[in-house]
C-alpha cells in the first residue's frame, strides 16, 4: 500500500489483524529481512497487526530531497501512524536505525505503547562517538567468499562474523536488493544530523527488549547498556558470535526466542 504524507510517499504493508505492532528496519534495508523474520513468528501466534513500513528513501518508499533529519523522518513516522492507526495502542519493533527511530518514537507515543524491542539499534547517529569493538571474524569460510557477488564479498568482510552458506543467502536475496534501491543523497544527509531527543518523562514500564551483538563493530552494545535504567522492564541481551546482523545471519534461532518471550510478555500485560 501506498500513503502520500507532505509530498512523501511511503509504502507499508499490512499483514494480520488485532493489536498493531510497527516493524521499522534499519538503514540501507527495507522492510523484506523484518517479514521474512517474523512472518513465520506471527504465522503460529494470531491476534497481531504487523506493519511492515520503508523508510523514506528505502525499499519502495519514493527518494526525496525534502527531508534532511532524524527529526523530520520521526515527524512522518507521527504522522503515519495518525493515518494507520489513529488513537490506537501499538508494540514497535526497530532494528538498527530503526531502533534508533523508535526510541525517538516513544518520546512522543509511550502512552501509547505496549512494548519496544530493539534490535541491534543504533544509539548515536554520529558513527565516531560510537563506543564499538573492533570489527573481527571469529568463523571465516574462503572457499564461500570465493563464490559471492562483489557486493556480498564485501558485505561479509566488514559485517558477518560468522560466515555461512545461510548468511549468504540472506544477504543475496533480502539485503543485496534493498541496497540497490536506497537513497544514498539521504542517507549522507542524515549522516550530518543532529541526534534525536529520547528523554522520558518517566521510566518506560512496559515490556521492552534491548538485543545486541557482543560483536557488533557497527553499534557496539555498550551504549545500549546506558539507557537501561529508562527501561524497567527490560530483558538486556548481548550474545556471543554475533556482529551487527546477529538477527539475520549469525544468531537467528535465539534472537527469534527472546523475540517470541517479549511477545508473550506484551500479551500477558494485556489478559490480566
Amino acid at each position: 500500500m501506498k500513503i502520500h504524507l507532505d509530498g512523501v510517499i511511503l509504502h507499508y504493508d499490512l499483514v494480520g489483524t488485532g493489536r498493531p505492532i510497527l516493524l521499522l528496519h534499519g538503514q540501507s534495508a527495507d522492510h523484506r529481512y523484518l517479514r521474512h523474520e517474523l512472518a513465520p513468528i506471527f504465522e503460529s501466534r494470531p491476534g497481531w497487526m504487523q506493519i511492515y513500513l520503508d523508510l523514506p528513501g528505502h525499499g519502495q518508499s519514493e527518494s526525496t530531497n525534502q527531508i534532511h533529519t532524524h527529526a523530520q523522518i520521526l515527524d512522518l513516522l507521527l504522522e503515519f501512524l495518525g493515518w494507520v492507526i489513529p488513537q490506537q495502542r501499538f508494540a514497535v519493533l526497530g532494528a538498527s536505525y530503526g531502533g534508533y527511530l523508535a526510541r525517538c518514537l516513544l518520546r512522543n507515543e509511550s502512552t501509547r505503547v505496549d512494548g519496544l524491542a530493539l534490535i541491534a539499534p543504533m544509539m548515536v547517529a554520529n558513527q565516531e562517538k560510537r563506543a564499538v569493538p573492533q570489527h573481527r571474524i571469529l568463523q571465516s569460510n574462503p572457499e564461500l567468499l570465493a563464490t559471492l557477488s562483489p557486493e556480498t564479498q564485501w558485505i561479509f568482510e566488514d559485517y558477518i562474523i560468522v560466515q555461512t552458506e545461510e548468511a549468504a543467502r540472506q544477504i543475496e536475496t533480502l539485503m543485496n536488493p534493498a541496497r540497490a534501491v536506497r537513497d544514498k543523497e539521504l542517507l549522507a544527509r542524515l549522516a550530518s544530523s543532529e541526534d534525536c531527543s529520547f528523554h522520558l518523562a518517566e521510566p518506560f514500564e512496559n515490556p521492552t527488549l534491548i538485543l545486541t551483538g557482543r560483536q557488533d563493530s557497527v553499534v557496539g552494545y555498550q551504549d545500549q547498556w546506558k539507557i537501561l535504567e529508562d527501561f524497567p522492564r527490560a530483558t538486556y541481551a548481548v550474545l556471543d558470535k554475533a556482529g551487527h546482523f546477529l538477527w539475520v545471519a549469525e544468531q537467528r534461532p535465539l534472537a527469534t526466542m527472546l523475540i517470541q518471550e517479549w511477545l508473550d510478555r506484551i500479551e500477558a500485560e494485556s489478559s490480566c
